[in-house]
Parts: structure tokens; C-alpha cells; sequence
């Protein structure tokens, strides 16, 4: 139940954020926190947590490493075959 309503906060803040025309300055502090979710929640989770990650560094000109290691894992995911 926590989890459905973290993807559903998770999707709406990935909707607004286009609009919002922000920086991602006042998300950074939560990036660790959003990388944590992509590595441990569940597929649907990880993937909102992972397209808020790479909404905030494309506002910054800045992907890094450790956004690929984590979309990576998460393709390779065997959650992803069932």
C-alpha cells in the first residue's frame, strides 16, 4: 500500500515537473532518497523514481554515472521478465 501511493506521488511529481519550471534545486537534497527507491522498489516505483532522477539532471545539464548503473540494474532486473 505504501509503495502504491509512493508511485502515484512519484507520477504526479513527474507530470508537474515540466511546468514547474524549476532547476531540480529544490529536489537534490532528495536525490539519494530517489535512487535508494530505484534500486529497492518495486518495477513500476523504481521507474517513476528513475524518470524524476532524469528529469531533475537534464534540468542540470548533468547525467551521471550513477543514473546509468541504476536503469541499468533495473533492466536487468528479473522482475522485469515476469
Amino acid at each position: 500500500a505504501k509503495m502504491r501511493l509512493l508511485s502515484a506521488l512519484l507520477t504526479g511529481v513527474n507530470r508537474a515537473f515540466p511546468y514547474a519550471n524549476s532547476t531540480g534545486d529544490e529536489l537534490e537534497e532528495q536525490v539519494d532518497f530517489l535512487f535508494k527507491i530505484a534500486h529497492t522498489g518495486t518495477f513500476s516505483t523504481s521507474t517513476q523514481a528513475l524518470m524524476l532522477l532524469l528529469h531533475i539532471m537534464k534540468s542540470k545539464n548533468t547525467l551521471s554515472d550513477r543514473f546509468y548503473r541504476a536503469l541499468y540494474a533495473k533492466l536487468l532486473s528479473p522482475e522485469l521478465l515476469s
